[in-house]
């Protein structure tokens, strides 16, 4: 059963391919896929020096979910694979990323079915997450530890 969760704005899975000596355009005869972005690293980037990036994007509805979007995106890659594992080999990072913006501490879904899709294709799979800032600027620092050091333990001879 798909389980979706309206309280994420525009859940997205991408292909992302990543690495120093990565070109675009050869990642792309490669797949036959045209890619949704392809980053060069700038001096403004907020890539690794020298890192590139090719990425493949599928965004649905909310309605939809992640699992609409990782359907898409896997049939996509479907007939691909062989080639992508390739591109791994060649010391080019290979990943799946599922993004989208979300309320804070809200939850998102992706069901087993779609999950066990991702875990066939032995690529890693990550989740990037954008929040709101609260109302309230402390909220974003929520999960630091005390500022009264309460969270260290005390080395051995020291009180």
């Amino acid at each position: 059963m798909t389980i979706s969760d309206s309280s994420w704005d525009n859940p997205t899975a991408a292909l992302l391919i990543s690495g120093k000596g990565l070109t675009p355009r050869i990642v792309t005869q490669t797949l036959g896929i045209v890619p949704s972005s392809a980053l060069l690293p700038t001096n403004r980037s907020r890539v690794q020096p020298d890192e590139r990036v090719w990425a493949v994007r599928i965004t649905t509805t909310s309605d939809q979910g992640f699992d609409s979007a990782l359907d898409e995106l896997i049939d996509l890659m479907a007939d691909k694979l062989r080639d992508i594992q390739k591109l791994s080999q060649a010391g080019l990072t290979v990943q799946i990323d599922l993004s989208g913006r979300v309320a804070t501490r809200a939850d998102g879904f992706v069901s087993p079915r779609s999950l066990s899709r991702v875990a066939a294709l032995a690529i890693p799979l990550s989740f990037t997450v954008g929040v709101p800032l609260s109302e309230r600027s402390e909220d974003a620092w929520d999960w630091l530890p005390a500022a009264d050091g309460a969270h260290r333990a005390p080395v051995q001879g020291q009180v």
